[in-house]
């Protein structure tokens, strides 16, 4: 589990809020987790007066509390809801589940059935709400229950601890912050949500068809011996796809994410708290190198002299076919694109591994985007490598 300090913990609870994916804080005592949520709360209301928040201790709340008070109505059964539960769906603001592994089995699957459907029972949640959950470590004696695994798959795992100077920075005032380290609120769209139709991040598919080996489990590995000392983010098709959301908000909000401090770093810890620090690492380390080695507009620009990866660097491998996962997705391949990009990636292949052009084609044909397709139809090169896989040649 990846560490932040509490500053860089809210910059991630609102890029996980903007992609929909809850995010569970975990800390020893006295960290300031409920303090960080009560501050970035303030710095929302500064933008969004309307803004609200429900702050729920589930070591003092029993899963009937949740649910609200049975009595019949004509007949039938009917659950009245508490008051703090913000059933209005046109309600906005965060749901903080505090103390959360401390919460009674019953109390969790109501929290879990909430931050997973926007629903209890028969009351409807807004989809507007960023939901976070927090608890202390196994290790701090704290009386906490671990996490079941389809409990801890719902969550990214972030561990909160300051440094030294993190820590005296924000003591000043009491927790004191100017909020300059995270996105002004009101300059982010609408949250990106898990039935929007967004199309699985071509990097990440490349990436599991080139690495995911019986070996090498990078989908459904489950390690029990780590996940009982608290290591709950493992690879699922869930946490993937969770991932793949993140991705594409960090790049349709690029200009907003660039300018909050230590990006790079939330990024791989909100990553490695999805699927585990060791597919996460492996992932973000080769994203990274990606953007080191290879210029993806000089690609764009001229196919036939943009540098090449560096064979003899240990990661040109797996760069490379991930460099193919970035070049086939349509905010880079397009009628004007589409030739230099293939002479690109058919150069690379010749240099790399010639399976990558195989791959690259591939990805393109299969996907669903008229644009894909419509450049296709006008790339010369293209036809090109068609003619030459007919004939079995190599492309010039």
């Amino acid at each position: 589990m990846k560490e932040l300090t509490t500053q860089e913990t809210q910059a991630a609870i609102m890029l996980c809020g903007s992609a929909e994916v809850p995010l569970f804080m975990h800390s020893s005592p006295g960290a300031g987790k409920s303090s960080l949520v009560k501050q970035l709360h303030g710095f929302i209301l500064e933008h969004d007066p309307h803004y609200g928040l429900v702050d729920l201790r589930l070591s003092q709340i029993e899963g009937i509390d949740m649910r609200g008070l049975m009595h019949i109505e004509k007949g039938k059964t009917r659950y009245i809801p508490p008051t703090y539960l913000p059933v209005d769906p046109d309600w906005q603001g965060i749901m903080f589940f505090d103390e959360y592994p401390l919460g009674d089995d019953d109390t969790r699957k109501a929290a879990i059935q909430i931050l997973s459907d926007h629903r209890i029972g028969e009351h409807d949640f807004s989809e507007n709400i960023i939901y976070i959950a927090a608890g202390n470590n196994m290790e701090d004696e704290t009386l906490n229950r671990n996490l079941s695994s389809p409990e801890a798959n719902r969550f990214c795992h972030i561990q909160v601890r300051n440094d030294l100077e993190e820590g005296l920075r924000i003591s000043k005032d009491g927790f004191y912050s100017d909020g300059k380290h995270i996105p002004d609120w009101s300059s982010l769209p609408e949250i990106l949500r898990q039935n929007s139709g967004l199309s699985f991040d071509g990097r990440i598919e490349v990436f599991l068809k080139s690495q995911h080996t019986e070996d090498n489990k990078l989908i459904d590995s489950f390690d029990r011996a780590l996940f009982r000392k608290g290591e709950y983010a493992h690879p699922t098709w869930r946490t993937w796809h969770a991932v793949s959301r993140v991705l594409a908000v960090l790049e349709r909000d690029e200009d907003i994410w660039n300018a909050v401090p230590n990006i790079v770093k939330i990024r791989r810890a909100v990553i490695c708290g999805l699927i585990g620090d060791g597919a996460g690492s492996t992932f973000t380390g080769t994203m990274e190198m990606l953007h080191q080695l290879v210029d993806i507009e000089a690609v764009k620009k001229n196919g036939r002299k943009a540098p090449l990866i560096d064979k003899d660097d240990p990661m040109s491998l797996s760069v490379s076919w991930m460099s193919i996962g970035v070049l086939t997705d349509k905010r880079h391949f397009n009628a004007e694109t589409v030739d230099h990009i293939l002479t690109y990636i058919s150069r690379l292949g010749d240099h790399i591994n010639n399976d990558l052009t195989k791959m690259a084609v591939a990805q393109i044909e299969k996907q669903d985007a008229p644009e894909i397709h419509d450049a296709l139809e006008v790339s010369k090169v293209y036809h090109k490598m068609q003619t030459a896989e007919f004939l079995g040649h190599k492309v010039a």
